[in-house]
């Protein structure tokens, strides 16, 4: 039995992670921003307020529908959460569905709309079905979780395969005219045996390289990789591959 003014402990110890819970909340409120932003410091003396940044941004809280829709909606800027340069965590995305790309849209393209604009992309673990070519602008960076074949024993990669029907030449390409500074690396390239390139570079010049893209065996018709002349001899190629047989004609990787 308790009187007067004293209270049970248990009492005691129920408030304080009631306020401490409503202190957390506000706190974490107020240092997120703009959802699916990274919360920073905005003193270098100390961490008494933060504010969200949309230099990091979580896309997986912006979910919309799949992954090529959610990225052109924080591209887009609809929200206010991109600013350009960015790096846009998708690794969060996960699940058939949301890893299957509409037709006619890619990151930075949708109903007809392209983006030009720059990013760092962090792609999920898992298969990304694309139905057509990712064109990706000046200043991107994409980059998968690994090129490894999981058929092969190895710990699932990142894996982007070509739907059946694909619509375009190559399943990347850089740029629509001349640009610098684009870089793709661990991930896997599946185009099932499609009349398709892996990667067609006409544009893309100084700082543009490909780090450890697979193109998974007899997936290519034709080349992994394909330079043309246009392209700055700048460009650094650093590939790794499944064995293959051409069968669409050139090496799986050729240079001018």
């Amino acid at each position: 039995m308790w009187r007067g003014s004293a209270r049970p402990a248990g009492w005691i110890f129920t408030a304080l992670v009631a306020v401490t819970h409503v202190l957390w909340c506000a706190t974490s409120a107020s240092a997120q921003g703009s959802p699916g932003q990274n919360a920073v410091c905005t003193s270098a003396s100390g961490c008494s307020s933060t504010i969200g940044t949309a230099a990091f941004i979580d896309a997986s809280v912006l979910f919309q529908n799949d992954i090529c829709t959610t990225l052109y909606f924080i591209l887009n800027g609809t929200n206010g959460q991109y600013s350009p340069g960015a790096v846009i965590d998708a690794r969060g995305i996960t699940g058939a569905a949301a890893l299957t790309c509409p037709a006619n849209t890619t990151p930075w393209l949708k109903g007809g709309v392209y983006l030009n604009k720059s990013s760092t992309i962090l792609l999920p673990a898992g298969t990304i079905v694309i139905p057509s070519t990712w064109n990706l602008p000046s200043s991107t960076h994409l980059i998968g979780v690994g090129s490894n074949i999981t058929s092969a024993g190895f710990t699932p990669g990142t894996t982007l395969l070509a739907q059946s029907g694909f619509s375009g030449s190559a399943m990347m390409s850089f740029c629509t005219a001349a640009c610098t500074g684009i870089g793709v690396e661990n991930l896997t390239l599946n185009g099932q045996s499609q009349a398709i390139d892996g990667i067609d570079n006409a544009n893309a010049q100084d700082l543009t390289y490909v780090d450890h893209v697979g193109g998974l065996a007899h997936s290519l018709r034709l080349k992994l990789v394909s330079i043309t002349k246009t392209a700055a001899p700048l460009v650094a190629v650093f590939d790794e591959w499944a064995p293959r047989t051409p069968t669409g004609g050139g090496p799986p990787l050729s240079f001018p």
